[in-house]
């Protein structure tokens, strides 16, 4: 059973030629043709990324100088394929030190061993055995099964002794010979442009095994080795290995790729996530885990009954009065009872990006606890962000108060002034079908229809900076909401601590932020990931394999006028994770947690 799990998730899951001369003598005609497409992204950047200004500010960071390095490695590097093309735009994309910023290349290849590590008081530790991933990762990986259903005995086979005796908490030295202290660097230097913070560690840590050509990683394949040292044990042990790999079927003399049909954007539909990081936050939907001296290859596992919500990392906080049904609910939440006996809710945000049915399963949620619990911890940990104004429909029913909104400056295409002119016309045509009560809802959030003059202001604050010649706007309130209304159903009105850390971007950097700013929440854990704004894609026509690439279109500000890009949002209570929590089930963290919320009582 367990292997037939595994197998479900794995399945799921114009500097130009007078400068260059005998640099070129392989083939010159690509490398030009490499400058120019480098040349169109650099221009399209110029005026389609909005925190331009504020990278030089913050990080000194150029776009003239980082497109310059980029032509001169394309030289240096005498580079002729698509794949190497692909690095060196993958490394100047890079350089922005934005997590919204990335470049996608048409590639098959993918590879991954299912664990994660962290780094904790110096020490790279084993801190997941995957068993089970996220149902949002099903569609991609069901593409591979085939591929991977031929790989899944062999790699069994090979690694069943690593599986018997691996811990939680087990300490990775090496990899393939190397101290995993340097692969890790070489990761940060090579894949995340040198970011060295706390979420690039993270990140780098999460990319380790789980490796995508998409993103333009180096893929590994076939056997490599890890030298573990096991808890209570002197002497390392070395462990010969192998990835579960997918090979590139797209070879490299590839010839010009079609531009995909751009799909609509629905204008209300902001994206305020980071999929790159989505990727990589894959997350256990099973109670199921990777046990210690599990054989792998057993077929007559007890069956039970799967849990599908969604969890974070932690344990129950305490004794569980009341929960979510596992069957019947995608939301993991509950009731439970501290030391002192006072009842405490608990409640986990997976994303941003849940449907009208999951604020429902939210909304019912809130409404038990606010009657129930005496006070809320509200964990948001490991979260790429989403829709904004689901977000704002989360926000709303944890207030009964209007919570000041965030202002921020947005780029402008024609497109956008076509967009808004249109979505004025609807609005004036009373287009919009409100309820009884004249509210309407948008991915969650209830507005009322005395509010649509507000909308109506920020569309007209869109065409009129467009006419006054402006490609980027001055801070405005995002669709000219200022405040998030109390909601006209629930209101949770007790106590929040809410747990964040540096794997939180984009929605989940601006959710703790707009609590904090408001005084609604105290927030506990580490700096969120800093990427303050929405993303756009644009799809890409390139001869070396480059389908498009990701650009941030606004730079986002707290109430005191600080952006939230590159700063993240600093936690009220900072907590570290420790190696008695990898070892021990978060022991030091649960118990931190009950402190922290005590004091809020």
């Amino acid at each position: 059973m367990l292997k037939n799990l595994f197998l479900l998730t794995a399945t799921i899951f114009v500097y130009t030629s007078s400068f260059l001369g005998a640099a070129m003598q392989q083939d010159p005609s690509l490398q030009e043709l490499m400058f120019s497409d480098l040349n169109v992204i650099k221009y399209n950047m110029t005026f389609k990324y909005a925190p331009k200004e504020w990278k030089k500010e913050h990080l000194n960071w150029d776009l003239e100088e980082e497109y310059q390095k980029a032509v001169d490695k394309i030289v240096a590097e005498n580079a002729t394929s698509p794949k190497e093309y692909q690095k060196i735009a993958k490394q100047f994309f890079n350089s922005s030190r934005d997590y919204h910023v990335k470049v996608l290349s048409y590639s098959t290849e993918w590879s991954w061993f299912p664990i994660n590590i962290k780094t904790v008081e110096g020490k790279y530790l084993i801190s997941e055995l995957l068993s089970g991933l996220s149902i949002s990762n099903l569609l991609e990986l069901f593409l591979i099964q085939e591929e991977i259903e031929e790989q899944t005995d062999p790699f069994f086979a090979q690694t069943q002794e690593f599986w018997d005796n691996i811990s939680l908490g087990d300490e990775i030295l090496e990899i393939d010979g190397k101290p995993i202290a340097k692969v890790i660097d070489t990761l940060i230097k090579e894949d995340l442009g040198h970011d060295t913070s706390l979420t690039g560690h993270a990140l780098a840590e999460r990319m380790l095994f789980m490796r995508k050509g998409l993103y333009g990683h180096e893929v590994p394949s076939g056997n490599f080795t890890l030298k573990i040292r096991h808890q209570n044990k002197s002497k390392a042990k070395t462990y010969n290995l192998c990835w579960l790999h997918i090979p590139e079927h797209i070879k490299n003399k590839s010839p010009f790729q079609e531009k995909e049909p751009k799909e609509f954007n629905n204008f209300f539909k902001k994206d305020f996530s980071v999929h790159f990081a989505k990727d990589l936050l894959l997350k256990n939907v099973s109670k199921k885990t990777a046990p210690k001296g599990k054989n792998y290859s057993d077929e007559d596992d007890d069956d039970e009954d799967e849990d599908w919500r969604e969890k974070g990392f932690l344990p129950e906080l305490g004794e569980v009065l009341w929960e979510t049904d596992s069957e019947e609910n995608e939301l993991y939440a509950y009731l439970y009872k501290n030391e002192k006996g006072q009842k405490i809710g608990y409640l986990y945000i997976t994303d941003f990006c849940g449907d009208e049915s999951l604020i429902e399963e939210i909304k019912g949620v809130l409404e038990r606890l606010n009657q129930e619990s005496e006070a809320l911890v509200l964990d948001i940990t490991n979260n790429p962000g989403g829709s904004l104004f689901y977000m704002y429909g989360i926000l709303s029913m944890l207030t009964d108060k209007p919570l000041q909104c965030f202002t921020d400056r947005e780029i402008i295409l024609q497109n956008n002034v076509f967009e808004a002119l249109q979505i004025k016309k609807l609005l004036l045509s009373d287009w919009i079908e409100t309820d009884s009560n004249g509210f309407f809802n948008l991915d969650g959030y209830y507005i009322h229809k005395d509010e649509i003059g507000k909308i109506i202001g920020y569309l007209d604050d869109i065409t009129r900076s467009w006419d006054e010649g402006k490609l980027f706007t001055d801070p405005l309130h995002i669709f000219g909401i200022d405040a998030i209304q109390p909601s006209p159903e629930v209101q949770y009105n007790k106590p929040i601590l809410l747990l964040i850390n540096e794997l939180d971007f984009s929605c989940a950097d601006f959710f703790p932020a707009m609590l904090q700013d408001n005084g609604r929440a105290t927030l506990f854990g580490q700096r969120t990931a800093g990427a303050g704004g929405y993303v756009l894609f644009y799809p890409h026509v390139s001869r070396f394999g480059i389908m498009g690439y990701s650009l941030t279109g606004s730079i986002g500000y707290r109430l005191n006028g600080m952006p939230l890009e590159n700063l993240g949002v600093s936690p009220d209570i900072p907590n570290k994770v420790t190696t008695r929590d990898i070892r021990e089930n978060y022991s030091d963290y649960v118990k931190s947690v009950n402190r922290e919320v005590q004091k809020l009582l």
